[in-house]
């Protein structure tokens, strides 16, 4: 028999679920992500559930994303990750992504277009930064490239895309 109270019990439990998944899907959440997260519940729900994380010390919260507005929550082991990297050099490493990876955050964390979240879609990264896509039968590769670096990307995300 459930008592007053028990629906209440059951969705918090529900926000503390969500709020688990979402930071080991990302590391570091906030508000922004969730338009990747087409059924989680809205972040006036998952605030207070990180907020109470925070303070009895689960997770961590601050700015560690430079551009994001708003309040970040992180894993406590993410922390020193994400201090060792923005203390080492860029690697000039290309990195395609399919656009439904939930690492596809263009237009979300970094300035530019968003690439709709599909199978068919892809990002390419490079050093970190966007520099092309591809929806559809449309791409874009960043024209302040190099002409050889600009072809392998469009190679790249063509054979991404098929």
């Amino acid at each position: 028999m459930e008592g007053p109270g028990q629906e209440s019990s059951d969705q918090e439990e529900g926000l503390r679920l969500w709020a688990d998944q979402l930071l080991e899907r990302y590391g570091v959440f906030f508000r922004d992500l969730l338009t990747r997260e087409s059924g989680a519940p809205p972040w006036r729900m998952l605030l207070p559930v990180y907020r109470r994380m925070e303070a009895k010390g689960e997770i961590r919260g601050g700015r560690f994303i430079t551009g994001v507005s708003g309040e970040q929550f992180a894993l406590p082991e993410v922390v020193p990750l994400l201090r060792q990297s923005a203390q080492e050099k860029s690697k000039e490493e290309l990195c395609i992504l399919s656009a439904s990876d939930p690492m596809n955050l263009a237009g979300i964390v970094t300035p530019g277009a968003k690439v709709t979240a599909s199978a068919s879609n892809a990002v390419a990264y490079l050093g970190g930064k966007v520099v092309g896509h591809r929806q559809g039968k449309e791409g874009w590769v960043d024209p302040n490239l190099d002409e050889i670096m600009m072809s392998k990307i469009s190679q790249s995300l063509r054979r991404a895309s098929e």
